[in-house]
């Protein structure tokens, strides 16, 4: 079965919001073994949208689409459908009672203009919305494609698909197991020649990598019969995988970092604590976004001037004044220095430029120190970003910092 996406409303290609739909949809989708072929977005207007429907209609045969049943005139999703059917749109007086319900829920009388909301294309069904007022809406093209239209507010889609579409549109046929391998360190070109044989098409087992700030997840997705079979094919690929990238591999599961870092700490009962200068305690936040960081994270330190490094990590003044802050010598003794005040078996420390400005010919934007340090041993890592920009710069840098952190912990060799 050939998917499409279709995503409608003026504030996604605004860039007001994010169009975080679409995750979720090829997410929910891909622990089926199905695969979205094309994902679409356009305007609320009549000509994009009848475009994209007569577009989607020739390419798929199977639509989910989000946006545009509000109650205001700019959604028109529903009459552009009803249009491009060829049927007029009906009153439900089903989906206005449930409307009246909801709104009377908050102790509220519905608005006329939300009568509106249900007017569905005739020939078509209705999915209810069990957190909304918009009713949602399937069709089918005169070609035959089946369009489901779901709200735009993601709480509702999710709801809807999961308790209307799925049930009904996609039941399961036979059984898919997903699997998720996560690398460090290692580019998504180097590893994915190493696993070339793997990527490619038409095996028993789907396989996909996305990369972000150094670390790499290759999913995983088999079909089989029965849970048993399907497990068992995608065993034997993922053994051949974990053994390629042998060198870069963390773990299974579809983890972060700092799961990985907090997990072997505790593992092996060791506390951590990091020093941050360029980051601003982007590593910090990172370590207690993960439940049950405070067994082993004891402290972050942000020793942003030069005199906080000074003063709250003991950074000897003649190291700054001779290297500079932004020093392999500087970044050493942060992390000698936070071990000393914290107490920590494992510290690391962050010092760099994260730009715009502030650059030079001897230490370019981009340029970051990381140390980390563990009882006593300490390895400090030049890395060189360019001139990224801040947010990616200091991102890299973090990522970086908890890398060196499992490596120092003896989970990913270097």
């Amino acid at each position: 079965m050939r998917i499409g996406l279709l995503m409608i409303g003026d504030e996604i290609l605004d860039g007001r919001i994010l169009d975080t739909n679409s995750q979720f949809l090829e997410r929910s989708l891909a622990q089926r073994g199905l695969e979205v072929s094309y994902v679409l977005q356009c305007r609320d207007g009549e000509k994009n949208l009848a475009w994209a429907l007569e577009s989607m209609d020739a390419a798929v045969d199977l639509v989910l689409a989000s946006g545009g049943l509000g109650p205001t005139e700019d959604d028109r999703t529903r009459e552009i459908v009803a249009a491009f059917v060829g049927k007029p749109l009906v009153y439900d007086e089903e989906a206005w009672a449930e409307i009246q319900a909801r709104f009377r829920k908050t102790g509220r009388e519905a608005p006329e203009a939300n009568r509106r909301q249900a007017l569905l294309p005739e020939g078509g069904g209705k999915l209810d919305n069990p957190v909304g007022t918009a009713p949602g809406f399937w069709v089918e093209s005169p070609r035959g494609t089946r369009f489901v239209f779901m709200p735009g507010v993601p709480s509702e889609l999710k709801r809807m698909f999961q308790e209307e579409v799925l049930p009904r549109m996609l039941p399961k046929e036979g059984a898919f197991v997903t699997e998720t391998l996560c690398f460090g360190g290692v580019s998504e070109s180097e590893l994915g020649g190493l696993i070339a044989d793997e990527l490619k098409e038409g095996g028993d087992v789907r396989v996909g990598s996305y990369a972000q700030y150094g670390m790499i997840r290759i999913v995983l997705t088999s079909k089989g019969r029965t849970e048993e079979e399907a497990r068992a094919k995608l065993r034997e690929t993922a053994a051949r995988i974990q053994e390629a990238g042998a060198r870069w591999y963390l773990g299974r599961g579809d983890r972060s970092l700092q799961e990985f870092v907090v997990e072997a700490c505790e593992g092996k009962g060791i506390t951590l604590a990091v020093a941050e200068s360029c980051t601003g305690g982007k590593v910090a936040a990172k370590l207690v976004d993960v439940p049950g960081a405070s067994s082993v994270f004891l402290e972050g330190q942000v020793t942003y001037a030069n005199a906080a490094k000074i003063d709250r990590l003991g950074v000897p003044p003649e190291i700054i004044e001779e290297h500079g802050a932004v020093s392999e010598e500087c970044a050493r003794a942060m992390v000698e220095g936070l071990a000393r005040t914290s107490g920590a078996r494992l510290c690391a420390s962050v010092t760099g430029i994260a730009g715009p400005s502030g650059g030079s010919v001897e230490k370019p934007v981009g340029l970051v120190f990381i140390g980390c340090g563990l009882d006593g041993r300490v390895e400090v890592f030049r890395k060189t970003y360019g001139a990224r920009g801040r947010a990616v710069v200091r991102e890299w840098a973090a990522n970086d910092c908890l890398l060196a952190m499992l490596r120092m912990l003896g989970q990913k060799r270097p």
